[in-house]
């Protein structure tokens, strides 16, 4: 008899990736995150407009 679900597997995306794209995104991504890790300041400014432009919607 068919199953009714299908119970998802865990999806790991920490590996390398052999396609460029990706290592180009991640690379962006990281870069963004070690600007906003050496600098928090950014997130304290940011943060509260960007909570208050989704309470506003």
């Amino acid at each position: 008899m068919r199953q009714k679900t299908l119970q998802q597997e865990y999806l790991d995306f920490s590996g390398k990736s052999k396609l460029k794209v990706v290592r180009q995104y991640r690379a962006k991504y990281e870069a963004i995150g070690r600007i906003l890790e050496a600098n928090p300041e950014i997130v304290d400014i940011v943060l509260p407009q960007t909570e208050m432009d989704f309470h506003a919607a």
